[in-house]
């Protein structure tokens, strides 16, 4: 499969770090499955604290606060309405749905998956907090 325009193709990042092919060269995401550049995106988006990224004050999410709060349901819906609000900034997803919240001591687990608007769809989970 080929890079969707409308998707695009970004760096590739594991465990927070750039990452590289085996000749060396840096690796890129979306190149052969384009929603996993998006996939990316989002999972960063949603672990970085709103205001905590410099050029923009509106990226990222309020919801690692909640991440030593009970996870009672009225605390789970407004997890989930603030997660699908923070995926939804990003212009090439057009839906986010089945989304569950795990908690442990340090961190939240969000599992959802998405739609692109190219009409792909991805699912896993990220990881805020911790």
């Amino acid at each position: 499969m080929a890079a969707d325009p409308y998707i695009g193709v970004d760096l590739k990042l594991a465990n927070g770090d750039l990452s590289y092919t085996l000749n060396g060269d840096l690796d890129l995401v979306g190149q052969n499955e384009p929603t996993d550049n998006v996939w990316q995106a989002v999972a960063l988006r949603l672990a970085t604290a709103l205001g905590a990224y410099l050029f923009a004050d509106n990226y990222g999410t309020n919801a690692g606060q909640y991440v030593d709060e009970p996870l009672t349901a009225d605390l789970q819906a407004k997890i989930k309405s603030e997660a699908e609000t923070t995926v939804l900034q990003d212009p090439r997803v057009s839906a986010v749905f089945n989304m569950t919240i795990n908690q442990n001591t340090e961190s939240l687990t969000l599992s959802f998956s998405i739609t692109t608007v190219s009409g792909s769809t991805q699912s896993g989970t990220v990881q805020i907090g911790g």
